[in-house]
């Protein structure tokens, strides 16, 4: 009977720990999952509708190094596909094969994840981008 009572206790315990981590209390909604080839020069943006608090977990996998992503707002994007200039981004990653990454959104709006290749040939690129509420 002594057993029996620890073995629950330990059962509650382990529960109760699980439950306080947060382990089942994350809500992540992929919103994009798919494999583009971007030809030179070409991009795809992704518009992502965010609230504050929220977090994006950033998954990018190409066939070869080159690729460039940007995490904009709203304004800053439509500066990059004007002038391909901008004043200001969340997140920058140059010359890249690989990257995972989580971000945390500060700010209502909506958000644009770019991959842009301005290498001279074909990149194949495979993205996930998940919304974590």
């Amino acid at each position: 009977m002594r057993y029996g009572i620890l073995t629950v206790l330990l059962l509650g315990m382990l529960i109760f720990l699980l439950g306080a981590n947060g382990c089942s209390c994350v809500n992540e909604t992929v919103i994009v999952n798919e494999t583009v080839n971007l030809g030179a020069g070409g991009y795809k943006a992704y518009p992502i509708s965010c609230k504050n608090g929220n977090r994006l977990r950033i998954f990018i996998n190409a066939s070869s190094s080159g690729i460039n992503f940007y995490l904009f707002d709203e304004a800053n994007y439509n500066d990059w596909i004007t002038y391909h200039t901008y004043s200001y981004h969340y997140i920058l990653a140059e010359g890249i094969k690989k990257l995972d990454q989580i971000y945390t959104i500060y700010a209502d709006g909506t958000y644009y994840a770019v991959i842009y290749n301005p290498t001279g040939s074909t990149i194949e690129v495979a993205i996930t981008l998940g919304l974590i509420t």
